[in-house]
């Protein structure tokens, strides 16, 4: 390979990196429902809100929880995490992609429609 294209390859990657580097730090909902979305955590809903910046509304549904000892953090979270947690409400989420931030003891309706359809299933006779 010339010597004149691998430096221009570089150069290249160096720009899309750095371009990649400043979207990331401007645009933190774009990365941070990924570790939100997996480890756990708890405590009161203080407020609920969406980042829309550069009118991409949609993105950046976050909530700010309160833990016991006071302290504030922002959590981004999904549609359904967003619409499960209310102000004022104890929530606590599950470690795991695919868990929301719900009160103790409360399932997601897709539990609840799996238990309904189990014992409709359960109830009918067999044909």
């Amino acid at each position: 390979m010339p010597q004149n294209l691998k430096g221009t390859r570089l150069r290249s990657a160096g720009w899309y990196l750095t371009a990649a580097a400043v979207v990331l730090a401007l645009c933190p909902w774009l990365w941070k429902e990924i570790p939100d979305a997996y480890f756990p955590y708890a405590g009161v809903v203080v407020e609920k809100g969406v980042d829309s910046h550069l009118g991409l509304g949609g993105w950046g549904r976050y909530i700010i929880i309160q833990d016991e000892q006071g302290r504030s953090s922002k959590k981004y979270v999904s549609y359904y995490g967003y619409a499960f947690a209310e102000v004022g409400t104890y929530v606590v989420k599950k470690r795991g992609f695919g868990k929301y931030p719900l009160p103790p003891g409360e399932k997601p309706p897709f539990e609840t429609l799996r238990e309904i359809e189990k014992r409709k299933a359960e109830q009918q006779p067999n044909r």
